[in-house]
């Protein structure tokens, strides 16, 4: 996903008959090992033009599997399709969260890039228990109408939704969780360039998140900027962050 992120809240509303939605949701698994199964399982979720064979082609599986890291990898032929005619939450759920429950994975974590970040927040906030993990690589958070009510309200911690049927308040009224004492709410990631054009409103989940749960490098909103962040995400992990 490169741009034209705006198109999307325009889809919502009115063009969801010229895109595509296959069911069910088409996957390539990445396991972990030859044989058996990992205890760990990612979903990852492509961003608007991306596909999920791009995860592999622009090396992100193998810099995974560089690590040692035992998880398991679905990625989610996400497309925009799913978003227009809003039904990326029940595919994610009847195709790829509930199937992984049943075949026993311990521990499910969903990513996502820029337009697949937004299908992992709609996803862990409306499904509950969807994910023990979210990574979210410079993820769309809505139009900049409600990006700038919410920095205008001090920040999302003091913003309350004006129209709670919108998805994208609904989102942000889940994000306000995380600054909630005793809320329990899925460990976070945030990683995004400092030169992303969505930088303002990652900027502003960043509040609510602890300082090293947050990824910050020069970049832009491209995968150049995506891998040096996915990188950096694994190499956290390893050291128990």
């Amino acid at each position: 996903m490169r741009r034209g992120i705006p198109l999307l809240a325009l889809c919502l509303s009115g063009c969801a008959w010229m895109y595509s939605a296959p069911v069910p949701l088409r996957t390539q698994l990445y396991p972990a090992a030859a044989s058996g199964q990992a205890r760990t399982l990612l979903v990852l979720l492509p961003g608007r033009g991306d596909s999920m064979t791009d995860f592999a082609a622009h090396g992100f599986i193998d810099d995974l599997r560089a690590t040692g890291a035992s998880v398991d990898v679905i990625a989610v032929d996400a497309t925009i399709g799913y978003y227009a005619k809003q039904t990326i939450v029940e595919r994610l759920r009847i195709d790829v969260l509930e199937p992984a429950r049943r075949k026993g994975y311990a521990h499910v974590w969903i990513g996502g890039i820029s337009m697949g970040g937004l299908g992992t927040l709609a996803a862990a906030s409306a499904i509950p228990g969807a994910a023990d993990r979210l990574i979210l690589l410079a993820p769309y958070l809505g139009p900049e109408r409600l990006l700038r009510d919410i920095e205008a309200a001090g920040g999302p911690a003091r913003w309350t939704p004006t129209d709670p049927g919108d998805p994208y308040q609904r989102i942000w009224l889940w994000l306000k969780r995380y600054r909630e004492p005793g809320s329990v709410m899925p460990k976070m990631t945030l990683g995004f360039g400092d030169n992303d054009s969505l930088a303002p409103g990652l900027r502003l989940l960043a509040r609510l998140l602890p300082a090293d749960q947050v990824l910050r490098v020069d970049g832009g909103h491209n995968w150049t900027t995506w891998r040096q962040l996915w990188q950096r995400h694994w190499a956290a992990v390893a050291r128990g962050q």
